[in-house]
């Protein structure tokens, strides 16, 4: 692939951290971007857990950890509204359900456009 076009110290946002660094534009398709070995490099040394899909690093004196994508957990969790507006900011949203109690005592759930 070939790139002719860098931004300098992009700001971009993952699991609540906010990470500048220097990146081409690709046409990638589905992906938003992709760290190359040079990213992980500069941020040495950093712990990764593989089976959990996490991995912790220094960032600007503050310790970071980011969480992979992990399957799907059986139930329904509570989400707070802080917690809400931070996927929301961070663009990691696809789609919303509500689920509530109706009057009947039963469960009801609302789709919500985001």
């Amino acid at each position: 692939m070939i790139s002719d076009s860098y931004v300098p110290q992009l700001t971009w946002w993952c699991d609540g951290h906010t990470i500048q660094t220097d990146m081409r534009v690709l046409n990638l398709g589905a992906f938003d971007a992709i760290l190359g070995y040079d990213w992980p490099a500069s941020h040495s040394p950093m712990t990764c857990h593989w089976h959990n899909k996490t991995m912790e690093f220094l960032h600007h004196e503050q310790l970071v950890q980011l969480q992979g994508i992990t399957p799907p957990t059986q139930g329904v969790q509570s989400l707070s509204a802080s917690q809400l507006l931070k996927w929301h900011k961070g663009n990691d949203i696809w789609a919303c359900v509500l689920i509530f109690k109706d009057k009947e005592d039963q469960l009801s759930s609302t789709r919500l456009e985001i």
